[in-house]
């Protein structure tokens, strides 16, 4: 991938004292080591960028814009319920690093976004602008293991986190630990330009912490930030009845799955959250891991989920199915190590052929992986990948749990990280390594809101280079439509037609390839291949089939064509 900023080695950094005054210790470190400028630039534009995406010209390109002051009035009802020491704490840095004060809204945007999914899903939004919805990014794994799962039986915490912006998050990587004058000590891992204790945490009292969107209809404008209640949870909690109560005390404003662990109970729970309720998922008295990704687990949660595009669901479930396989086979060879664990969240293997590597989709290793980890509680050590995206491919640093009583902070050479065995994939050699990078670059470029024929031009590439991956030639197929291109269209489903061996991305396929059948005038070819995809097996395919039977009805036109959505980084159209 071609970077646009120059990677910074990892920091450790080093706080102390009251909320506000880490903040500020915290925005001055951060001032003085420098990168933190990409990441400021970059964020506080993000929610428009990842709504404008790779849509096409017209309305879906100019309303993002439209939406900013809504996006701003919305920031500014959730910073009202913040917690005034953690209130001050943002302020802090944000002012620290010469910021206006303004510039600490920004840590809420992800609550916001998901929300306005969900307000756009509640409401039915006209059919024009749906495909807005298809913008949202969720791609996180979480994997908790202990006991018989894992080596030595102490319990594991294993997490990618993919967020917008490749090439700037993960070009910059922190960790920062916290010794506060009030509450446990803790630490969480982030980028420079960001005081985010959110994403991935960890206490003194062995509780681990890591979070994951969730798209549903209920939603609403007040309540916790998630950035406050994991801060809350970390800095409070010693157990995980503690955790849930903390969770329960303030609930989300947004839609959240958080997963906490506990080193000393050997064990794990998920709270998932909307605006009306909140599920807890417990292991099973047997079981020793607990997994997530970003569907609901808790069948309570489920009436008014969003699935914002046609691979949602399959690339949530396949990421959890590939973890829940791991286990297993960890389990059959004595337990996984925190090294098997750092190859894992570098994987391409299919979720449900073993000897299957898929380029995206349902797969672990992410084009928006900008932060992976493996944090071992009972040592005392995180893991920490320093590697660009997908960062679950490593290398990976190990960070001891060091806590200080003065601020300060050590930056750590590339020289000192290490690559996780068995990192080595189809995709990281040769020319299959060289489209993935093209699809690398398209990915980063639909994250940054670029004209859509910039993201096709990298495409492009792509398929030039590996025209036997089914997920470049379902893309180039999109962006054909997009300018009319039919014929070239159908030519790459069918290239990816021939390839593809997993059912449901055969059938996204196939269900592609009919419609533009139909489109020529070729009825016969386009019920045979609907017919073949009715034949598929595959308990995601429901909907795909659905579809194929409503077009015998209502075939699609010249006009919707040219306005089909296109997911880069999820590898999905439609």
């Amino acid at each position: 991938m071609v970077m646009s900023h120059p990677a910074q080695p990892l920091a450790v950094i080093h706080l102390a004292g009251t909320q506000a005054q880490m903040g500020r210790q915290h925005g001055e470190i951060q001032r003085a080591l420098g990168g933190h400028q990409p990441a400021l630039d970059y964020y506080r534009q993000m929610p428009l960028m990842m709504l404008r995406g790779s849509q096409p010209h017209g309305i879906l390109r100019t309303l993002p814009t439209a939406l900013a002051p809504v996006i701003e009035g919305l920031t500014r009802r959730l910073e009202a319920d913040r917690p005034e020491a953690l209130r001050q704490r943002t302020q802090a840095f944000v002012q620290a690093l010469g910021l206006p004060a303004a510039e600490a809204r920004q840590v809420l945007v992800m609550d916001v976004f998901q929300n306005l999914v969900g307000v756009a899903g509640r409401v039915g939004v006209v059919q024009g602008a749906r495909p807005l919805l298809s913008q949202a990014i969720a791609a996180c794994s979480t994997l908790v293991a202990w006991g018989n799962a894992t080596a030595n039986g102490s319990l594991l915490h294993a997490r990618n986190f993919d967020f917008p912006g490749p090439g700037i998050w993960d070009a910059a990587p922190t960790v920062v630990m916290c010794s506060p004058d009030n509450g446990l000590r803790y630490g969480f891992a982030s980028t420079r330009g960001g005081d985010a204790p959110v994403v991935s945490l960890w206490n003194e009292a062995g509780l681990c912490l890591t979070t994951h969107t969730r798209l549903h209809r209920d939603v609403r404008f007040s309540g916790g930030a998630i950035i406050d209640i994991c801060h809350d949870v970390i800095r409070q909690a010693s157990t995980l009845a503690e955790a849930e109560a903390l969770i329960r005390r303030r609930p989300p404003a947004s839609t959240w799955g958080i997963v906490v662990s506990s080193a000393r109970e050997q064990s794990a729970i998920l709270v998932e959250t909307t605006a009306r309720n909140l599920q807890v998922t417990r292991p099973q008295p047997t079981a020793t891991s607990l997994a997530s990704t970003n569907h609901y687990l808790a069948a309570q949660l489920q009436p008014g989920e969003l699935a914002p595009n046609s691979g949602y669901t399959a690339h949530s479930h396949g990421r959890l199915h590939r973890m829940e396989r791991a286990v297993a086979e960890g389990r059959a060879r004595g337990g996984l190590t925190a090294q098997d664990l750092q190859s894992l969240l570098g994987d391409h293997h299919d979720a449900y052929q073993p000897d299957l590597e898929r380029a995206a989709g349902g797969v672990l290793a992410q084009p928006t992986g900008v932060h992976s980890i493996v944090i071992d509680p009972g040592a005392e050590v995180s893991y920490v990948s320093t590697g660009m995206a997908p960062a679950g491919r490593g290398p990976y640093l190990a960070v001891p749990w060091k806590w200080s009583t003065f601020a300060g902070f050590e930056c750590h050479a590339p020289a000192e990280s290490v690559q996780p065995p068995g990192a080595e994939s189809l995709y990281t050699k040769g020319l299959t390594a060289q489209a993935y990078s093209h699809f690398l670059d398209a990915v980063a470029a639909e994250s940054l809101g670029a004209e859509p024929a910039v993201t096709a031009t990298h495409i492009v590439r792509a398929v030039q280079c590996d025209p036997s991956e089914s997920t470049w030639q379902l893309l180039h197929a999109g962006f054909q439509m997009r300018t009319g291109q039919f014929d070239s269209a159908l030519a790459a489903l069918e290239q990816g037609i021939a390839h593809e061996q997993s059912p449901f991305y055969l059938g996204r396929l196939l269900l592609w390839a009919s419609r533009l059948l139909d489109l020529r005038d070729r009825s016969l070819a386009a019920r045979q291949v609907r017919d073949r995809l009715a034949l598929l097996k595959d308990p995601l395919l429901g909907p795909l089939q659905r579809q194929a039977d409503a077009d015998k009805r209502h075939t699609w036109t010249r006009a919707k064509l040219r306005h089909v959505p296109i997911q880069v980084f999820m590898g999905a159209v439609g």
